[in-house]
C-alpha cells in the first residue's frame, strides 16, 4: 500500500494488511481478530495509510525469508539500495 491509500477491511485482507496497520501505523492500540480490525476501542472497516510500504523479496527466490514471510516492510525500515527493482 502506498502514503494516502484507502483501503476497504473485510475478512479476505485483514489477515493481510492487518499486521501492517497494527505494528507500523502508530494508531495507539490496535487489536486484530479474524473478521475485524480495532483501533482505540472502534471497529474500523477502511485505513488510509500514514507511510510507502514495499514488497521485499530476498536473493535466493526458493529459500529466503522476505515479504512473504514477514509481510510489506515500510519505506522508513529500508537501509541501502536496490540492485534490482522488477
Amino acid at each position: 500500500p502506498k502514503e494516502g491509500q484507502t483501503i476497504q477491511l473485510d475478512a479476505k485482507n485483514i489477515a493481510f494488511y492487518g499486521p501492517v496497520i497494527q505494528r507500523y501505523e502508530d494508531n495507539g492500540k490496535v487489536e486484530l481478530t479474524p473478521n475485524s480490525v480495532t483501533v482505540n476501542g472502534k471497529a474500523i472497516t477502511s485505513y488510509t495509510f500514514k507511510q510507502n510500504y514495499y514488497f521485499m523479496m530476498g536473493d535466493n527466490r526458493h529459500n529466503s525469508y522476505d515479504s512473504r514471510f514477514w509481510g510489506f516492510v515500510p519505506e522508513d525500515h529500508i537501509v541501502g539500495k536496490a540492485v534490482f527493482v522488477w
